[in-house]
C-alpha cells in the first residue's frame, strides 16, 4: 500500500515546511515511483511521428475520460489553424519581398484587380482600371 500525501494546516508553522517534511517521510516510494517511471520509458528516442501519435493518443483518451474537453479541443485546433493560414496569407501579400534580387518590388507589378485587403466591402476590384504610369 502506498501511502497518499497529506498537507495539513499546523499554526506557527508554514505549508512549505510540512510539506517539505512529509516529502521527506515519502521519499522512498517517491523514488520507487521513479524507477517504475523510467523502467516503462523507450529504450530509444521516440522518432517524431511516433511522438505525434503518442500526443494524438494522449488526447484521445483524455476526451473519452472527460467529454467536456472536446469542445476545447476543437477550438484549439480551429485556433490554430486559422492562425496558420493567415500567417500564410501574410507571408504570401504582395508586400513581402523574399528574395531582393529577383524582384526587388513586388507591389509595383501588381494588377489593379489585385484584391490585396482580406476583405473589400465598397471597391469593385474586377472593374478597376489603371492609374499612372508603368514602372
Amino acid at each position: 500500500m502506498v501511502p497518499h500525501l497529506e498537507v495539513k494546516y499546523q499554526p506557527g508553522k508554514s505549508n512549505l515546511a510540512v510539506t517539505l517534511k512529509n516529502f521527506k517521510m515519502y521519499k522512498v516510494w517517491f523514488a520507487v515511483l521513479f524507477l517504475v517511471g523510467l523502467h516503462k520509458s523507450p529504450s530509444r528516442p521516440l522518432r517524431s511521428n511516433e511522438a505525434e501519435i503518442m500526443i494524438f493518443k494522449t488526447a484521445v483518451e483524455h476526451a473519452k475520460k472527460h467529454p467536456g474537453l472536446i469542445p476545447q479541443f476543437f477550438f484549439i485546433c480551429l485556433g490554430m489553424s486559422g492562425a496558420s493560414l493567415y500567417l500564410i496569407r501574410l507571408a504570401k501579400g504582395p508586400h513581402v519581398t523574399w528574395n531582393k534580387t529577383n524582384n526587388p518590388e513586388p507591389w509595383n507589378k501588381l494588377d489593379p484587380t489585385y484584391q490585396y485587403k482580406f476583405v473589400a466591402i465598397a471597391t469593385d476590384y474586377p472593374n478597376l482600371k489603371k492609374e499612372g504610369p508603368d514602372f
